[in-house]
């Protein structure tokens, strides 16, 4: 029990510091949202290698919208 409790601490410190890292790499995006070029060169410089690799979420389309 005392090793899935140590496991599960070491996740949520993980999971911790993906979530400082997207939401830093969110805020300096957005730094630049009035330029185009420069939201576009700073999304693919700090944000698209954290969401590069996630998969997309399987939602029902509803095709009559």
């Amino acid at each position: 029990m005392q090793k899935q409790i140590t496991n599960a601490r070491a996740e949520i410190r993980r999971n911790d510091t993906l979530i400082r890292q997207y939401r830093k790499a969110v805020h300096d995006v957005a730094q630049h949202i009035d330029d185009y070029d420069q939201l576009k060169l700073n999304f693919h410089k700090n944000l698209y290698p954290i969401v590069a690799d996630s998969q997309r979420k399987q939602e029902d389309i509803d095709k009559d919208i």
